[in-house]
Formats: C-alpha cells, structure tokens, sequence
C-alpha cells in the first residue's frame, strides 16, 4: 500500500514536470506567436496559495523609501520615483547618510531658518521627501538604526536635503521640522558614506528624463494666483513634460464570495451570528462587543463597542513602530480572506489621536497612487485605501475599500501641470488656501465605473482628501 502511494506521488510529480516544460517550450519560447498571451504558474490559485508565505509585506517593505529624490545636477532638477528603474540606487545611498545621522550623530551643526534651508536646494544637492512624516526616534527604528539624537526643534521630519561635499565620505544634511520649519545643517562623515559631488552629474546624464522640472518656490507660481491669491507650496514640483500611461481596472475581491472568512478575521465566528440588513444594502454582523458592517460595493467596517474588547495587536509598552507593523499585518490578513494577491499599499499617515493612533495606508499602482474617496449614505467619507484606528493595543475602528487593480487596454494622454494648476486655480477661486502637492496618480471614487483613467491630484491645505482634475 505504501509502494502504491510513493508510485502515484512519484507520477504526479512527473506529470507536473511534463507540463511545466511544455509550458515553457511552447508558450514562453515565443513558438506560437506574439499573439498568444503570456501565461505565468504562479496566476493558478493553486500555485498561489504554496506562494503566500513567500510574499514580502509591500507596505513594511516601502516604509523606509522615500516618495521621491530629486537630483540637483547643477543645471536642471531631476526627479526619481520608486517605480523608476534608477531609484534603488540612489535610496541605498541616503538610507547609509540618515542611519549615520540618526545613529551616529553628527560632526557639526548649526541651526539656519527656512529660507536657508529652502535655498541650498539651488546648489548640487539630492532633496528627498518620506511618503509619511516620521518622529525621528521613529525613522530611525524604521531604516534599523539606532537613535543617538536630534536638536529638540526637530520633532518630526518630511524630507530632508543632503548636500556632497568635495569628500566622498562627508555630506552636508539639511533637516527641517515638518510642523514649524525650524531647520538645522549637520556635517556627516562616515566611511560608508559615498556621495561625491561629482557623481551626480554623471547620475542625471545616465539617468535622464523628458520633460523640465523646477521647484515651486524658484518660480513666480509660488506668489499666488488667482483672485484669493491661493498659493502653492514651495515644494511643489511641476514639470512641462507631457507622458501616456496605461489605464487601470478596479474590481470588488469580495464580489460573489461570502463573507464567512472576513468575518473569521475580526474574531467573529459566522455560525451563529446576529445578522440584519440595512436600508442602506449593507450587511451587518453584530457581537457583544463590535460589529461589522459590509457594503455591497465593497466598503467594509469594523467597530468595538467597548476598546478593550477590539482587536488585541499583543504589543507591550508604547512602542509605536511595532503597534504599526502589527496594524499592517491584520490588514493583510484581512485581505488574504478575501484575495490571493499580495496587498499593494503604502502607508501614507501616522496620526496620534487623545487615546492612540490612527494609520492610513493608500492603494498604488506602477508606482502612482490610487486616491479613494467613499462618500455614500450610511458610512462616514473615506480618503484612503484602508484607515486603522487604535487605543492602547487594540485595534478599534477598522475601515477599508476592498478593490484590486489590474491594468487595462486603454491609455491616457496625461496633460501638462500648468493646464492642471490653471484648472485648479479657477476651482478654488473664492477660497483663500494653499495647493500643498499636484501630481498625477489615479483616482476612485466608488462609481460604477470599473476603469481608472491617469489624471492630476490636488492636495489643499494639507488635507487628507484628494481633489481629481475632472
């Protein structure tokens, strides 16, 4: 009996062989034309459910990153976005620099104001903004380094500007506190640091892009515009490139499942279970404690009565970083309920709250942002992807817009920035306010409408919700 069994495995062990070789003779050889479509393993459920635990956690994976570098050659600004193939590069060497200045300290420093600050972009410099603001202690924890200290005026960094000098192992680092833009300059040195002055010519030239780039604050736009005078902040990068980009296809992973394994994942056992619908068409599971309530687009909640009954994340004392990490793997054990894909976020807020925190992650797609806004009857507004809200240890609030994104056959022609900024000029013409970011990404706003096209979004005032260029 037991031969038997050792015979059978030894032949489906074979017969997979077999057609994983076809497979890769017939189809990706390219033998049967361009026209067939490229078919991978690793698309079968099955082989996805042996991958899963392979997956790395794309949201803990891109927390040190930063959002964009922009390279001053010299001669013209060059940004790089972690979707660009020259990134990775340049992100090793400013990940050595910022561990160096937050584990080791720094040689020298001097405190400078803003205008300083903001001035040394003008020189040979690498200016690099975080997705997130960080509390130092944080972003040390978050890049593995030790913390040794900062000036007490840093309380929270956003981007920092990092200044080679003629030695390739001394840097100049400019940093700025977020919040009240008191700056200081330190002096780095360290053998691990490699960022000659010279190389970042050559970087730029290697790595060009189309297109010319400049800085808000270089440039009359930064004066104000429009009746009200609405400004726009300094950083704000604009271009006079014009590019295509592939459209996206938003779908429900929930559609035609039921939702006995989501509700598993906030420790509810769905047999038996309260159960009522509402006028508004969402389902609605009710324990002691917490209830979940699941909209039939896709939008679900979870909501403990009593905080110390929610979610235990089983973190001890008040580590915050640890309390995040723990907050993104129950969002990807939500998701894992519902899809086997990896979970594509990036956290995009840290927020402390009267009792705890609040993490926000957004969705992105080829490196661009997918911008959600949720506003329908019977739930509150949602501006992201996923919105986590915690007391103590627990996870009391939970709210996410289940939506995977795949590309689709169409593409759009994205318009130039100062067509945008015209545009949204005139929208916020009787307002008085700031435009803090304009960028392209993808916006969804919950519609019937499955495909994403490219367009511009506006951040005002440094607020959560996003406005499209419609």
């Amino acid at each position: 009996m037991f031969k038997e069994k050792v015979k059978t495995s030894i032949i489906i062990v074979l017969i997979i062989n077999l057609v994983f070789l076809t497979y890769h003779s017939w189809f990706k050889s390219g033998i049967l034309g361009s026209d067939w479509p490229y078919f991978s393993l690793s698309d079968l459920p099955v082989a996805r459910l042996f991958q899963r635990n392979s997956f790395v956690s794309v949201p803990k994976e891109n927390l040190s990153k930063p959002r964009k570098i922009v390279v001053n050659d010299g001669e013209l600004w060059v940004p790089y976005y972690n979707s660009d193939d020259a990134f990775d590069r340049l992100d090793e060497n400013v990940e050595v620099v910022m561990k160096c200045l937050l584990d080791k300290g720094a040689k020298e420093e001097e405190k400078i104001n803003y205008t300083e600050w903001i001035n040394l972009l003008t020189q040979k410099s690498v200016y690099v903004e975080y997705p997130i603001t960080f509390e130092p202690r944080m972003l040390a924890m978050v890049l593995n380094a030790d913390f040794e200290k900062l000036p007490s005026g840093i309380s929270v960094i956003n981007d920092v500007i990092i200044i080679p000098t003629e030695e390739d192992n001394r840097v100049q680092v400019a940093v700025r506190d977020a919040v009240t833009n008191e700056a200081y300059t330190f002096i780095v040195e360290d053998d691990t640091i490699s960022f000659p002055q010279e190389v970042l010519a050559m970087y730029t030239d290697k790595y060009s892009r189309d297109g010319y780039y400049e800085f808000a604050f270089n440039t009359l736009i930064g004066e104000g515009l429009g009746e009200n005078k609405i400004k726009v902040s300094d950083l704000v990068l604009f271009s006079d490139n014009e590019s295509v980009y592939r459209d996206i296809k938003g779908t429900n992973p929930l559609t035609g499942k039921g939702h006995e394994k989501l509700l598993e994942t906030f420790s509810f056992n769905p047999k038996p279970l309260r159960y009522y619908p509402d006028a508004f068409g969402a389902d609605n599971y009710v324990e002691n404690y917490a209830t979940v309530t699941i909209f039939p687009d896709g939008y679900i909640e979870y909501s403990a009565v009593d905080q110390e009954k929610g979610i235990d994340l089983d973190v001890g004392g008040e580590n915050e970083y640890e309390l995040l990490n723990r907050a993104i793997d129950f969002a990807e054990k939500v998701w894992a309920s519902v899809s086997n894909e990896p979970l594509e976020v990036l956290v995009s807020g840290i927020e402390r709250t009267e009792e705890g925190n609040r993490f926000v992650l957004d969705y992105y797609y080829g490196g661009r942002e997918i911008a959600v806004e949720i506003s329908k009857e019977g739930r509150e507004k949602l501006y992201h992807a996923i919105e986590i809200e915690t007391k103590g240890n627990k996870i009391v609030l939970y709210r996410q817009y289940l939506r995977s994104y795949t590309e689709a056959d169409t593409a759009t022609s994205q318009e130039s920035f100062m067509l945008a900024l015209d545009y949204f000029v005139g929208q916020f013409a009787s307002e008085y306010g700031v435009i803090t970011d304009l960028y392209p990404g993808y916006f969804d706003s919950g519609s019937e409408e499955d495909i994403l096209k490219t367009t511009w979004l506006c951040e005002k005032n440094n607020s959560e919700e996003r406005y499209p260029k419609r």
